[in-house]
């Protein structure tokens, strides 16, 4: 099956950096039983990792997603939104752009992705 690789680049809102960097510190600190996100039942995820750029004088601060993973990007974005619903809706909520119903409507995030991606 054919590896392949995502980037999401999301602008954290205004005063939310230390609240997601904490956050993300906690997912973090206890990766394998975290009670967000289930990485071990992961199939298809072979790299996972989120990483804040702090603002500077002509960018906001932005959150970056980084994945790879077997499959296609739907099958993808399916599994993380199965293993990590509650981590993405967390997270994301930080986030400029997030719709509203979060994860209980996968297909607003899915077309997120199309968006950006075509």
């Amino acid at each position: 099956m054919r590896q392949n690789a995502l980037t999401v680049l999301t602008s954290i809102k205004p005063n939310q950096v230390v609240a997601l960097d904490s956050l993300l510190s906690r997912i973090g600190a206890n990766l394998a039983n975290n009670g967000l996100i289930r990485f071990h039942a992961m199939t298809r995820v072979h790299f996972a990792a989120w990483m804040i750029l702090p603002e500077d004088s002509a960018f906001p601060a932005t959150l970056v997603l980084e994945t790879t993973y077997d499959g296609d990007l739907e099958e993808h974005l399916d599994e993380l939104i199965a293993h990590g619903s509650e981590a993405l809706d967390a997270v994301y909520c930080l986030c400029e752009g997030y719709p509203p119903s979060g994860s209980k409507k996968p297909s607003a995030i899915r077309q997120i992705s199309e968006d950006a991606f075509g």
